[in-house]
């Protein structure tokens, strides 16, 4: 997650390993085929040939690293968090 990394499993056990040079926190299928990334600092998509494209920033700007999330019924969230883990640096 922090390497900017997406890691994943083919059928026959075969471990993949994707750089999109940004800390990837969650990542969900999208209906058509692709991807929708939760990023550091984002959201992004991936179309079905591989490429991405990012929107930055969710909300108001915050002191803290923004994180983004997947609720089971697939909407996203958006909130922040220090790396540091500061109690109260973070918001949703």
């Amino acid at each position: 997650m922090l390497a900017g990394d997406i890691l994943s499993l083919s059928g026959d056990g075969t471990v993949g390993r994707r750089d999109v040079g940004r800390v990837v926190a969650a990542l969900r299928p999208r209906l058509q085929e692709g991807a929708v990334l939760s990023v550091e600092r984002g959201f992004g998509l991936e179309d079905v040939d591989g490429t991405l494209t990012y929107w930055t920033r969710c909300g108001p700007p915050t002191p803290a690293d923004e994180r983004r999330g997947v609720r089971p019924d697939g909407r996203f969230y958006c909130g922040s968090m220090a790396y540091d883990r500061h109690h109260g640096d973070g918001a949703l």
